[in-house]
């Protein structure tokens, strides 16, 4: 009896070992969504070598670069990746806006035979479309600004940048002078919008908060902030964080960078991929 108690005890424990032994499931990662808002206002003329459109083309390429080695770490059949660009408001140009398009990728809603094309072709497509936007919008001079503002303010970045249950990144390439002919507003001290003059004002009490939801599911990083001033650089960064952390954004998901040659730019969007 005493040698059938200690066989039973014995088999337990193995068992017990067994399947403490085995590798326990890793949670699977959150899909990537990604947006790229590009700032088409009249920053695109300022003298800076390399040009403005050569910088943001060559960030927003490694960005897909960085989306493309994930997506195909995590598995590229089973991926429901996505990465998108825009701009707010939509330009008033058709060719802008079916270049952008393009630059629309939605893995969850591309079938299996696609996928691996798509991201083989990805950068390419990418650079050979934002080169023609670009260009156009250079070509045209329309400079109304861009009403970044607005887009966080009216919802449009709840909808077209926020997916339940995934990992939502937006990338915003500015030089920092939010502000659009259509939405310029005050409540006392603070603005819908930035001007240069403001910064070295110390009454300007920064951006009007605008929303009520709070934007704790999205993580933004601003790139390319390029004051005329230098010494107001900044304020102008407190402005934004204090900003974005004003809409719910928490502080450790917020991410600011100086304009700069794109070989050291690009170690912050490295990082924000780790």
């Amino acid at each position: 009896m005493k040698r059938t108690s200690l066989k039973i005890i014995t088999a337990c424990i193995c068992l017990i070992l067994t399947a403490c032994s085995k590798p326990q499931p890793t949670a699977k990662e959150p899909a990537l969504n990604i947006t790229i808002f590009l700032d088409l206002s009249n920053r695109l003329v300022r003298p800076l070598e390399p040009s403005q459109k050569d910088r943001d083309i060559a960030l927003v390429d490694h960005i897909v670069s960085e989306f493309v080695q994930k997506t195909s770490d995590a598995g590229i059949l089973s991926s429901e990746n996505s990465m998108r660009i825009l701009f707010y408001p939509t330009p008033k140009d058709s060719l802008i806006n079916k270049r952008a398009q393009e630059l629309n990728v939605d893995l969850k809603k591309t079938n299996m035979a696609e996928k691996k094309t798509l991201l083989k072709n990805m950068r390419t497509t990418f650079k050979e479309n934002l080169s023609t936007i670009y260009d156009q919008t250079i070509q045209q001079q329309k400079w109304v600004g861009c009403d970044i503002h607005g887009f966080f303010s009216n919802g449009s970045v709840d909808v077209q940048c926020i997916r339940k249950g995934e990992r939502n990144i937006l990338f915003i390439l500015t030089d920092g002078y939010i502000d659009h002919v259509d939405n310029r507003y005050c409540k006392g001290n603070k603005y819908s919008y930035i001007w240069p003059k403001y910064l070295r004002d110390k009454t300007y009490n920064g951006l009007i908060v605008d929303r009520s939801k709070p934007l704790d599911e999205l993580e933004v990083c601003v790139l390319e902030l390029n004051p005329f001033d230098m010494k107001t650089y900044s304020r102008l960064r407190s402005v934004l964080e204090t900003w974005f952390t004003g809409m719910g954004i928490p502080a450790g998901k917020i991410t600011i960078g100086q304009t700069d040659l794109p070989t050291n730019t690009q170690p912050i969007i490295d990082k924000l991929f780790e």
